[in-house]
Parts: C-alpha cells; sequence; structure tokens
C-alpha cells in the first residue's frame, strides 16, 4: 500500500476510535442519557421539534385524543415531561437555555398553549385542564416557577416576566375564566 495512504488510514482509524470512545464514556458517566422517551399516539396527530444539545429529554406522551405541538430548544438543559392529552391540543414552545422544566400535564379537556423563555432556570408545573383551554406565555430569566393548576371549569390565561424572582401558585378555576399578567421584577 501507498504510504500516504497508509498513514492516512490509520490516522482516520485512530480518530474514529477516538470519537467511539469519548461518546462511550459520555454515556457512561451519564452525561448524555435521559433521550428517554415513551410515546403512544393511538389518536395521532403528534408534531414535535427538539434540539437538546444541552441533553437531557425524558417524555412520557399518550395522545390518545389527538394533537400534540412542541417546539424545543434546550441548549442549557433537563426537560422532563409526562402528558395525556386524553382530549386533545397541546400546544409548547420551550427556550430553555439556561435550564429545567418538569411537568406533568392531563388535558382530558382540549386545548393548552404554552410558550416559554427560561434563559435562567427552571419551571414546575402541574396542569389539569378537564374543562378546557389554559394560555400561559412565561418568560422566566432569573426565576424559579412553580403552579399547579386545575382548570376543570375553563379559561386560564396568564402572562408572567419574572425577570429576578420567584413564583408560586395553586389555581383552581373551577368556576370558570381567570386572567393574569404578573411582572415580576427583583421581588421574592
Amino acid at each position: 500500500m501507498i504510504p500516504f495512504v497508509q498513514s492516512t488510514m490509520t490516522k482516520l482509524m485512530i480518530y474514529v476510535y477516538l470519537v467511539i470512545s469519548v461518546y462511550s464514556a459520555i454515556n457512561e458517566n451519564g452525561l448524555g442519557k435521559a433521550q428517554a422517551q415513551d410515546i403512544d399516539t393511538n389518536g395521532q396527530t403528534l408534531t414535535q421539534t427538539v434540539k437538546t444539545n444541552g441533553q437531557p429529554v425524558s417524555q412520557t406522551i399518550t395522545t390518545r385524543g389527538g394533537a400534540l405541538t412542541q417546539t424545543f430548544d434546550t441548549y442549557g438543559g433537563r426537560v422532563n415531561q409526562q402528558i395525556d392529552t386524553g382530549i386533545g391540543a397541546v400546544t409548547q414552545t420551550f427556550r430553555t437555555y439556561g435550564g429545567a422544566i418538569a411537568q406533568e400535564i392531563n388535558t382530558s379537556g382540549g386545548a393548552m398553549t404554552q410558550v416559554f423563555h427560561t434563559q435562567g432556570g427552571p419551571v414546575a408545573q402541574t396542569i389539569y385542564t378537564q374543562g378546557g383551554a389554559l394560555t400561559q406565555t412565561i418568560i422566566t430569566q432569573g426565576g424559579i416557577r412553580s403552579q399547579t393548576i386545575d382548570t376543570a371549569g375553563g379559561v386560564l390565561s396568564q402572562t408572567f416576566d419574572t425577570i429576578r424572582g420567584n413564583q408560586t401558585q395553586i389555581i383552581d378555576t373551577t368556576g370558570g375564566p381567570l386572567s393574569q399578567i404578573i411582572d415580576i421584577n427583583n421581588l421574592p
């Protein structure tokens, strides 16, 4: 074999070996894990655009009643979801450059729309919209948000901008519509 070709082949083999070794090491250390997804769309329509260069995503999605639309851009980390859209639509847009989102969602009554920009942090939600619509726009630049929402009687609409703040909510709109616009600047 020609010496040039032989040396090039040797270098290529070493490079491939190193890439595989690094990939294996990352996976063994758990740095590249949690891409676990369990999805059952018997009622069809699922649309996902997920770019998790910051790795872990864990999803359990069962859309027996149909549509789920998600757009993720989690360069900074973890998204953990359990979603059961018994009767329908969920639409989510995330850009979690700074971190974690953990959700448990059960929209047996239908529509839910969320837009997140969690540049600086965690969002944790438990949502049961048995009676319908939920609309949220959340920009948690530096903030922790924690919600428990049960809109058994219908419409909930929220706009948050927690630049430097903690937020904790427990909401049960059994009797109907709730609308909030919250701007927390440097408030705990």
